[in-house]
C-alpha cells in the first residue's frame, strides 16, 4: 500500500517543464503590458496628414514620437512641428511633419536638384535615388532654429516656403516609422497572454484530478479499516 500512495503523490506533483513553461509565459505577458504602457504613456502617435514625406511615409501611415524642444536635434531627425498660422489655416491642420536638413548656424541652398549643406552636398542616405531638391537660395539657420523640407521635395511644405523653423514650433520628434494602433498592440498583447492563460487552466485542472485520486483512496482505507473492524468484531464473537 505504501509503494502505491507514493507512486500516486508521485503523479500529483506538478510537472517540471509545465511549471518552467508557466514562469516563462508569466515573464512573457508581464514584459508585454510593461511595453503597452511604455508605449502608452511615453511616446505619442501622429497620422500622417499629407504627402509632404512620400515615400519614407504615405499619408494615413502612423509615426511614433517623443516630445522636443528643438534642442539637440540632428541633421536626417524627423520632426512634428506647427506651421506659420495661416499655413496651418490653409492647410486645415494645426501640426506638419518634415525633416531636418540643417541646424542653427549652417547654410542651406539647393542648385541643380542638389541639396547643399555649407556649400557641400548634402549627404542624404534617408532619400531614394531620383528625388531631386527644388532650387533654395543660399539662407543661413539662425541659432534656436533649424531648416525642415518634407521627403517629397516637390509636393511639401517646408522652410522652403515659410523658413527656417524656431525650436518653440518643434513639438516632437519622430523616434519610429509605423506606429501600431491601440487596439493592435492591447489585441498583440492579448495574444500574448494566451499561453500563461491556458498553462493556468491546465494546472488548474491537474489539481483538480490531482485531488480525486486522494479522496477515492481515503474512501478506500476508510472501507478497509471497516472491513477490518468488522472482522475483529466477529473474531471477538466467535470466541
Amino acid at each position: 500500500m505504501a509503494e502505491a500512495v507514493g507512486a500516486e503523490n508521485r503523479v500529483e506533483r506538478p510537472s517540471t517543464r509545465r511549471t518552467a513553461a508557466l514562469i516563462v509565459a508569466g515573464i512573457v505577458a508581464g514584459l508585454a503590458v510593461v511595453a503597452l504602457l511604455v508605449v502608452t504613456v511615453a511616446f505619442d502617435r501622429y497620422t500622417i496628414p499629407s504627402q509632404s514625406m512620400v515615400p519614407t511615409v504615405g499619408p494615413g501611415g502612423s509615426v511614433l514620437t517623443r516630445p522636443s524642444s528643438g534642442r539637440g536635434l540632428h541633421r536626417g531627425d524627423i520632426i512634428v512641428l506647427r506651421p506659420p498660422l495661416s499655413l496651418g489655416r490653409s492647410l486645415g491642420v494645426d501640426q506638419v511633419i518634415g525633416r531636418v536638413v540643417a541646424i542653427e548656424g549652417d547654410t542651406v541652398s539647393a542648385t541643380g536638384g542638389h541639396l547643399q549643406i555649407n556649400g557641400a552636398d548634402a549627404n542624404e542616405a534617408y532619400l531614394p535615388s531620383g528625388i531631386t531638391t527644388p532650387d533654395i537660395p543660399q539662407t543661413p539657420v539662425p541659432a534656436a532654429h533649424v531648416y525642415v523640407l518634407g521627403d517629397n521635395r516637390t509636393n511639401s511644405q517646408g522652410s522652403r516656403i515659410f523658413g527656417p523653423v524656431p525650436f518653440a514650433s518643434v513639438n516632437a520628434r519622430v523616434v519610429r516609422i509605423g506606429a501600431p494602433s491601440s487596439m493592435a498592440m492591447l489585441g498583440g498583447t492579448l495574444v500574448l497572454c494566451l499561453p500563461l492563460i491556458f498553462l493556468l487552466a491546465a494546472r488548474r485542472r491537474s489539481r483538480r484530478q490531482g485531488r480525486e485520486p486522494r479522496r477515492g483512496r481515503e474512501r478506500r482505507e476508510r472501507s478497509e479499516y471497516a472491513d477490518w473492524a468488522e472482522a475483529r468484531r466477529s473474531e471477538r464473537r466467535r470466541s
